[in-house]
């Protein structure tokens, strides 16, 4: 279906008499209808639905001009002087199964990728909200999502920096945690960074949100000690998701180098690989905490940080990368009593 057609795509079900005597005419006597498309832009949710009918004149047939009733969503809608009467209380029941692959289900995620019209209150609202999208919600419009996702941080809106990655946490945690397809979706991801992904400036805006959310998950000086399960939450969140993450960071890179050199004054090879080391001081840092509050984030920090490591190989040269572990390793505390921090760091020793 083209998409310029979507709005006025709809189901049309016409009625006629039946018969058992041959050679009658079998009048059309009635219609219903059920556009596609709602009034949001969105497909139609897929559920049950009552429809109303209209009466079709005999000798009509089913040719009705469809500016007649498209305009009809509820029977209210139909001015006095309409051409089209209806059946009162004569209604047919539909079920729909549409799988839409030109315009999402979700209103959501249709303001998301129609972003551009969106003043930015409104997208900031929408970003919010998208954290709660489903991953059958954005699986058929993956390229299009991350496309939309990364634009935005291009478009340099600062205020939205946080919950644009706040948004991709969400899909790329959607992908890991659907276990039945885990490498499908991996090869999901990876194609579209390999193939697709076009964002140059990404890298800046990604490394600075891991450091940002890696340096609330720890105390800081002079704080008490209750901390809020808040930033606890998103720093375990961007550590599960640090393998895509760096793949992004490492690709955008890439990109930005090809455009702009290795040393072009503004963001050198240098400044970003301070950069990443920043993110390896947060990272260290939370590895030499202590208590149990803390356990669950440094596991998965062990664990996700073997991942990362082929792409740091084509950012820093092999003594650099070796000093990065070496201290990274000597952060992680050694106990006892922390027996998945032990295993955890012995397979990080090991691979």
């Amino acid at each position: 279906l083209v998409p310029s057609l979507f709005a006025r795509a709809h189901l049309y079900v016409t009625f006629r008499h039946c018969s058992t005597k041959d050679g009658k005419d079998k009048p059309w006597f009635a219609f219903a209808f059920l556009p596609i498309a709602t009034v949001e832009g969105t497909a139609v949710e897929n559920r049950t639905y009552a429809l109303h009918t209209f009466k079709l004149e005999k000798g009509q047939g089913t040719d009705v001009d469809p500016s007649l009733y498209l305009p009809l969503r509820n029977v209210s809608d139909a001015p006095a002087s309409s051409k089209l009467s209806m059946r009162k209380g004569e209604v047919i029941k539909m079920r729909t199964s549409l799988l839409s692959t030109v315009v999402p289900h979700n209103a959501t995620l249709l303001g998301l990728l129609m972003w551009l019209k969106h003043k930015e209150p409104d997208l900031a609202e929408i970003l919010r909200k998208s954290v709660y999208l489903e991953l059958q919600d954005i699986t058929r419009f993956a390229r299009d999502t991350f496309d939309s996702l990364f634009q935005i941080l291009e478009s340099r809106r600062e205020g939205l920096t946080l919950l644009v990655f706040d948004a991709l946490l969400h899909y790329i945690s959607l992908y890991i945690d659907d276990k039945r397809s885990v490498v499908k979706n991996k090869e999901i991801v990876e194609m579209y960074i390999r193939e697709y992904f076009t964002s140059p400036m990404a890298h800046q805006h990604l490394v600075a949100c891991v450091k940002y959310y890696l340096q609330q998950s720890t105390p800081q000086p002079g704080a008490s000690g209750v901390h809020s399960a808040g930033p606890q939450i998103k720093s375990i969140t961007t550590l599960k998701c640090l393998e895509f993450l760096f793949k992004f960071i490492t690709r955008s890179r890439a990109l930005y180098v090809q455009q702009h050199g290795h040393n072009d004054g503004v963001y050198s090879d240098d400044d970003f690989k301070s950069s990443l080391g920043e993110v390896f001081e947060a990272m260290n840092s939370l590895m030499s905490l202590k208590g149990k509050a803390f356990v669950t984030g440094q596991a998965v920090a062990i664990r996700n940080f073997a991942l990362i490591v082929p792409d740091l190989r084509g950012i820093f040269t092999i003594e650099e990368l070796s000093t990065l572990l070496a201290k990274y390793i000597d952060a992680i505390q050694y106990k006892g009593e922390l027996r998945i921090l032990n295993m955890q760091k012995l397979s990080l020793i090991y691979s």
